[in-house]
């Protein structure tokens, strides 16, 4: 992740280091120092949650190593542990340190996504970052966007800009393409599901796997179905079906549940992933020497594989396998799919019968103390 945001810093005309100083806009000529340092806080935030789920599985190792292990015991905790365990929800609010989020297709604008007060240190860098990108003659900026007081329609210009999109935002009377508007239908944006999709694409970019969990019906599915969809341009199988269109559908779903095996999801990847994944790779073969002419900065498209509800089948194995090392037994997967899953959260259930006699135990000994 860090490596990737490096590469868009110093290709990047509006940050590079002469700009900063002969920029009469800029009176903080250290702001490559703090974008840099901003990105390694960012990789951090990314990491340090893996290392400490690491170093918490080493430490029972080392118990069961030296002979402290009781199974049944270790199992009912383990169990007690997952359903019990906190995650932290992802939400406007909660973002630190800020986010400086470069756009698609050529990476020379970006976003700067912050909850910080104007009077913070950060925010003052960060507005005289945003002030770099004026041209010279024109207004400068007097503060940063507050998306908590964002429209429907301004989030939707956000997104235009960011994934850099050829389809209009509002709908276009007589035009042929899907527009922004349009695709996103009943799905209301807010503060927090916009963070959300910029942190998933932040991951997607660095080919690190997204997982995301929540309770069943609370959006994950249609968060990130609208994410791609507006990224796919509105473009679906369906239409590749009827012939309105030649183009890629760049995502693909798989439901699963109790009754899918390794075969299913095998047969997915191969018979409806890899197909189009090297039609797409050798669309951008094409558009990658087209980009390094003009000297821009080209920003692979990718195919993204979005596997739904992973904790309701018995194949956790391969999905793993798939997540992890990008492999299927032992196949490698190029390099243009990315995948996405989303699941439950772990809950405590107990069995009916064991739930009817604890409660038989219980009134059991209620009549006890009563009769004494």
């Amino acid at each position: 992740m860090l490596a990737i945001q490096l590469i868009n810093l110093n290709q990047n005309i509006f940050l590079n280091a002469y700009q900063l100083i002969v920029s009469s806009r800029m009176s903080n000529c250290l702001v490559r120092t703090f974008i840099v340092q901003s990105f390694i806080k960012l990789t951090k935030h990314f990491t340090e949650g893996a290392f400490t789920s690491l170093l918490k599985n080493q430490k029972i190792e080392h118990k069961i190593l030296f002979g402290q292990y009781d199974e049944e015991k270790d199992n009912n905790n383990a169990i007690n542990n997952l359903a019990n365990d906190k995650h932290e929800v992802v939400c406007f609010d909660k973002i630190d340190p800020s986010l400086v989020f470069f756009h698609e297709g050529g990476g020379q604008l970006f976003s700067i996504i912050t909850n910080k007060s104007p009077t913070d240190p950060e925010y003052i860098n960060l507005l005289s970052l945003k002030n770099s990108q004026c041209e010279k003659g024109k207004e400068i900026f007097k503060e940063l966007p507050d998306y908590r007081k964002y429209t429907q329609k301004q989030f939707l210009q956000e997104i235009s800009n960011i994934i850099n999109v050829n389809i209009p935002v509002e709908k276009v009377k007589g035009s042929t393409k899907k527009s922004l508007e349009e695709i996103a239908g009943n799905f209301v944006f807010t503060a927090d599901n916009f963070v959300k999709m910029a942190l998933i694409l932040l991951r997607i970019r660095s080919n690190i796997p997204v997982i995301m969990m929540g309770e069943t019906g609370c959006g994950k599915t249609f968060l990130i179905r609208k994410l791609s969809e507006m990224k796919n341009e509105g473009i679906t199988d369906e239409m590749k079906k009827e012939g309105i269109t030649d183009e890629i559908n760049q995502m693909k779903i798989l439901n699963l549940h109790a009754g899918i095996n390794d075969k299913d999801i095998i047969d997915f990847i191969t018979k409806k992933v890899l197909p189009d994944s090297i039609k797409l790779m050798m669309k951008e073969n094409m558009r990658r020497e087209d980009y390094k002419m003009k000297g821009f900065i080209f920003e692979e498209k990718k195919i993204w594989v979005f596997l739904d509800e992973i904790n309701t089948c018995k194949s956790m194995g391969l999905i793993s396998e798939l997540m992890c090392k990008h492999t299927y037994q032992g196949n490698p997967i190029p390099e243009n799919i990315v995948f996405i899953a989303a699941c439950n959260p772990y809950r405590h259930r107990e069995k009916k019968e064991k739930k009817e006699n604890k409660e038989k135990k219980e009134k059991k000994e209620n009549n006890e103390k009563k009769g004494k």
